[in-house]
Parts: structure tokens; C-alpha cells; sequence
């Protein structure tokens, strides 16, 4: 014959057990929605960096069209994104301001689907080609995408680019003349 004070004590062990294992099960969902946000979230990031030459009527160029190519590489879509580019000219040897979105050149807010392309433009003169050519002006080109996924309860991601431009064809001749490098700051993703 059993004794309830036996009984209690048996039943309280197994009061514990379930608990035991109803705190891993939460700590191994936790780790495993963290795992699917990490693995499956929208990541953008800065593709590549293409040139179009602007030419006049006679077909001479003088400026040209830079356009800075994001990519959603991650497996779901980025929502709410916004991104925006622009040219940042400075005396040589100088090092650029800090920069986000504001008063910038932006798309609208989107949708940025998984593996898919969004592109933000700016324009650079012949003229400031010309110095930087002559180490009169350094400019950076400085982008920034900002961005939400789509699982609740996380916050806003940001992408920041800022490279430096030099000129790699000083006859401005081939399609892309210019080098894109990578400045030491403002270069991050969140």
C-alpha cells in the first residue's frame, strides 16, 4: 500500500519534470524563431555601381548618370524600404560628413522583393570628374537604404555605403571610367 504523503511527493517531482520540460520547449522555440529570422529576413546591401555617360547634342560627354544597384539577398521580401544617393564633394584630404536619408534624392517607400534589385541614381558633372582628375575635390558617392522584414517585432535594418571615386580612364572614354573604394567609415548594415 502507497502513502498519500508518498503519492504527494511523486506528484510533485513530476510537477517539476513537466515544468522542466515545458521551459525547454519555450527556450527551444525561442531559439528556433530566432534561427528562422535570422536565416530567412530581408538583407540589402549594395550590389554594384554602374555609369552611364550623359552626352550632348554633338554627342560629347558631360556628366554622367551613377546609379548605386541594392539587393535583397535575403529569402523574404524588405518592407517599408526607402533608399537614396548622392554625391558628397569635399576639399582633398578632407573626410565626408555622416549622412542618412534626409535631404536626399529617395524613392518612395516599397517593397523590396527576396533576390530582387532596386536602383538609386545621382549625377557627377564632367567638371567635377575633371577635378578629382587634377586632385582639385575628393568626392563619395554615399548611399543609404533603410528598411523593415517582414516578421513582427523586430526593428528597422539599414544599409550605408560611402565610397570614394577616382578616376581609373583619365581619357573619360570607357563606360565606366571611375573606381568606386571603399571609405573606412559609414559602411555598415544592421
Amino acid at each position: 500500500m502507497v502513502s498519500t504523503d508518498k503519492l504527494w511527493e511523486e506528484s510533485r517531482n513530476a510537477s517539476g519534470i513537466a515544468k522542466q520540460s515545458a521551459d525547454a520547449a519555450t527556450r527551444a522555440a525561442d531559439v528556433a524563431e530566432k534561427t528562422l529570422i535570422i536565416t530567412q529576413r530581408a538583407y540589402i546591401s549594395a550590389k554594384e555601381y554602374r555609369t552611364e555617360a550623359i552626352k550632348d547634342d554633338d554627342t560629347n560627354v558631360i556628366g554622367w548618370k551613377i546609379a548605386l544597384v541594392w539587393e535583397n539577398t535575403g529569402n523574404t521580401p524588405g518592407i517599408q524600404f526607402e533608399a537614396g544617393v548622392y554625391l558628397q564633394e569635399i576639399e582633398v584630404a578632407h573626410e565626408p560628413e555622416p549622412f542618412g536619408l534626409t535631404n536626399r534624392e529617395m524613392s518612395a517607400k516599397a517593397t523590396i522583393g527576396a533576390k530582387t534589385p532596386m536602383t538609386s541614381r545621382c549625377r557627377l558633372t564632367l567638371d567635377q570628374a575633371e577635378r578629382i582628375r587634377s586632385g582639385k575635390i575628393d568626392v563619395f558617392l554615399c548611399g543609404r537604404a533603410e528598411y523593415r522584414d517582414i516578421f513582427p517585432d523586430t526593428g528597422p535594418h539599414h544599409t550605408s555605403v560611402c565610397m570614394k571615386l577616382s578616376i581609373e580612364d583619365p581619357t573619360f572614354k570607357r563606360v565606366n571610367p571611375f573606381g568606386y573604394n571603399a571609405y573606412q567609415k559609414y559602411n555598415e548594415a544592421t
